[in-house]
């Protein structure tokens, strides 16, 4: 049970983890159904994978440009709450037209695109009214509280959301599915209690000339620099994502119902990452946790290079399902002192626009990883099947971990 002080701040907000929920599901619904669609239907190999990948993710990338887009233009129009609605309901819309155009790998790219572009527009929108919400009440929401349990409501959305996508990848016409479970995101919107965009208690009418000089001095501020130049080196190193699905799908044979159930566990160790985070980390020393766990996260990568050369014999489900607990929750955990750290570094008036430009450059860092991933896979003749050249790629994997925890030792600010 919950004490009652956080049933009430829970039920208070109830409006706010609803719209993370939605969000948690619906990017998750895609996911196992778009693993066996880009693999089985487009005959895609792990270099491609990674190249896709970092397509689609791409308008996560530039969350800062939304976010400036969304709060100094459509804002005038349009409340946050609306914003969110109409997204969701276009990223829906983008999803229905796979119905139409699945056998042309260009419109793919094409519709995942947009679909994500709309996604990351109601993240943008969320997270600038979540922080907006902090910044108003401070010390009813306090350092990293609200943080932590939307983030919670979020994996709990990816959860439901992975067990719907292993079904769905049964099914013939997945993605009519994943069209009309919009609406969910679309009813979160729309319910979602936001405050105005306001500086110093009054609301602000400025030319976007005015504007970005204003966000242009605020990010000079040396430590939010050192900060965003953090953020886009630890999500650089090099990712073996696209290797392990391909090995998990044509080596192992791995059932979409298996991924259905990896990705779940995921979600519940995440959240329980966060709750973790709120009771125990959230007032420790940023770096030393992220350093702490992501010497856990050394095990698993070099876990993963045993398995693929059958330096250790495992079956890949429990393996699976072991690894996912692992990485799940030392990576939710690692993630959770930026998040409340890049809150914390925002602007009153562009919370938005401060918020996305920190989490978009995880992401940029993400999909830079991705496709220097692809590339280093074709360079070294990378093979999933036969394991052929895997020793050489996991050691730059490492390498290059090492590197970015090295860099947050010596430069990151405290």
């Amino acid at each position: 049970m919950l004490p009652i002080d956080q049933s009430k701040y829970l039920i208070g907000n109830w409006d706010m983890l609803l719209c993370y929920f939605s969000l948690g599901l619906l990017l998750q619904l895609p996911v196992t159904v778009m693993r066996y669609f880009l693999v089985d239907d487009c005959n895609l190999g792990p270099a491609k994978i990674a190249e896709v990948a970092a397509i689609i993710s791409f308008p996560w990338a530039v969350k800062p440009v939304t976010a400036f887009f969304s709060e100094e233009i459509v804002s005038k129009f349009l409340s946050r709450n609306v914003q969110i609605a109409i997204a969701y309901a276009l990223s829906g819309l983008c999803w229905f037209a796979f119905l139409f155009f699945n056998d042309d790998l260009f419109l793919v790219l094409f519709y995942g695109f947009l679909s994500s572009f709309f996604s990351s527009f109601a993240d943008v929108c969320q997270d600038a009214a979540m922080v907006r919400r902090i910044n108003s009440r401070e010390a009813v929401h306090g350092r990293g509280r609200l943080q932590s349990f939307v983030l919670a409501s979020r994996s709990f959305g990816s959860l439901v959301g992975s067990f719907l996508s292993g079904g769905f990848a049964l099914l013939d016409h997945p993605f009519l599915f994943i069209a009309l479970l919009h609406f969910v995101g679309v009813f979160s919107g729309w319910r979602l209690r936001t405050l105005p965009i306001r500086k110093n208690g009054q609301r602000v009418h400025k030319s976007t000339c005015k504007v970005c000089t204003e966000i242009c001095k605020a990010l000079l501020y040396p430590e939010r620099l050192l900060f965003v130049l953090t953020l886009f080196i630890l999500a650089l190193p090099l990712s073996d994502f696209a290797i392990l699905q391909y090995f998990f799908q044509k080596v192992e044979n791995i059932k979409p119902i298996t991924f259905a159930i990896t990705d779940a566990i995921s979600c519940v160790f995440m959240i329980l990452a966060s709750l973790f985070f709120n009771w125990k980390l959230k007032d420790k020393n940023w770096k030393s946790v992220i350093m702490l766990t992501q010497c856990i996260m050394f095990v698993v990568i070099a876990s993963n290079l045993l398995l693929i050369n059958r330096w250790i014999i495992v079956e890949a489900s429990t393996y699976m399902f072991i690894k996912s607990t692992i990485a799940s929750f030392f990576g939710q955990l690692a993630f959770m002192p930026l998040v409340v750290k890049a809150a914390d570094l925002t602007v009153e008036g562009y919370e938005g626009t401060f918020y996305s430009l920190y989490m978009s450059t995880l992401n940029l860092g993400s999909v830079v990883s991705e496709e220097i991933s692809g590339a280093g896979t074709r360079l070294l003749n990378v093979n999933a099947v036969t394991g052929h050249n895997t020793e050489i790629f996991y050691a730059v994997v490492l390498l290059s971990n090492v590197a970015s925890l090295l860099f947050l030792h010596r430069f990151a600010s405290t």
